[in-house]
């Protein structure tokens, strides 16, 4: 079975997600030490301490921050908190951005990246906004990998338009916390970010949402009770006080990425593009499907993203996520075996 937004449970190798390679923390294992007790008992019901927790440490008012139940939730809260009448996405980028702003009657208006040579660019200068517009933002984006600068950012905002950030990717970046438009604190700029991604936990469905108090709290009353179950808001808490655990995903982030890019780009005939993110998006060799590569390597035990299903994307556009230095090297070796047979 293929996932729309990756996944390959069956795989000994899974490349097809955006997770760290680490797994969950070690501190997590007291909390699911106390599974059964937090099934039995109802959580708080709005996530409060875990709220609390993730105030303190990015030095926000709590009433300018929400938990929710993944950074999918956040991102159809926004919008239904927002109520925007456009809704600007710069494509290919994740999907949800789209469901989640049809979803509340939005126009959409879809404006295509830019890539010269392997490095993609945001074209601000074909974007005329309106004053009820929302720019949805990936930092960085996916699946190009890029970023925008943060001052462009601050830009658009001052101009009127609202500007919805996602920061899913951003904290495996060294530079995080000072690319990260939560410290910058700019009126009509909205920060959502996944806490399932760093932190290997997808199952849990963790998100932040941070904003202005009034935003957040629409939000709050538009969502269901009790939306964080009471493992996921215990989770939260204890990664809240993480560090030395970003600080060595970072460092690992630092140093494959390039080494897995150079393994897919000495594969005969692939195009690899440049980025931050801890995934790699490549072009195929001419006559190599991408549908079928990822059903070859399945069947090898590896799975990978088929990044064809993007909007924009022809049919040799492949997502790797980056995983441990001798996991990337048996993805690699896999792709350009597939390549060499397709070239026979």
């Amino acid at each position: 079975m293929r996932y729309d937004h990756g996944g390959a449970p069956q795989t000994s190798i899974d490349a097809s997600v955006n997770v760290n390679p680490f797994g969950p923390p070690a501190a997590l294992d007291a909390v699911f030490a106390c599974a059964r007790e937090l099934a039995m008992c109802y959580p708080e019901i709005d996530a409060g301490s875990a709220r609390q927790a993730w105030a303190d440490r990015l030095d926000v008012p709590r009433e300018r921050l929400l938990v929710g139940n993944g950074a999918s939730e956040l991102i159809t809260l926004a919008m239904r908190a927002l109520q925007p009448r456009r809704v600007v996405v710069f494509e290919p980028c994740y999907s949800e951005y789209v469901s989640a702003a049809e979803a509340v009657g939005a126009e959409i208006s879809r404006l295509p990246l830019s890539l010269d040579a392997t490095s993609w660019s945001t074209p601000l200068g074909e974007y005329e906004p309106l004053p009820s517009d929302l720019l949805v933002l990936g930092q960085p984006n996916n699946p190009t990998g890029h970023l925008m600068s943060p001052d462009e950012i601050a830009v658009l905002a001052r101009r009127g338009v609202r500007v919805l950030v996602d920061e899913s990717f951003l904290p495996f970046l060294a530079r995080a916390d000072e690319i990260s438009m939560v410290m910058r604190e700019t009126p009509g700029v909205f920060v959502v970010s996944s806490l399932t991604k760093i932190f290997c936990v997808p199952g849990l469905r963790l998100g932040l949402f941070v904003g202005d108090a009034e935003t957040v709290r629409r939000m709050s009353e538009l969502r269901d009770p009790w939306s964080v179950n009471g493992l996921a808001a215990g989770a939260a808490v204890v990664l809240a006080g993480e560090q030395d655990y970003l600080a060595r995903t970072r460092s690992w982030l630092a140093e494959e990425r390039p080494r897995m890019s150079r393994l897919l780009a000495d594969i005969p005939g692939v195009s690899v593009c440049d980025g931050v993110a801890p995934f790699i998006l490549a072009e195929l060799p001419d006559g190599v499907s991408a549908t079928d590569l990822c059903d070859s390597l399945a069947a090898r035990g590896i799975g990978v993203r088929d990044a064809s299903t993007f909007a924009g994307f022809g049919p040799r556009w492949l997502r790797v996520g980056v995983r441990s230095a001798a996991e990337n090297a048996q993805v690699a070796v896999a792709i350009a075996e597939h390549c060499e047979v397709c070239a026979r």
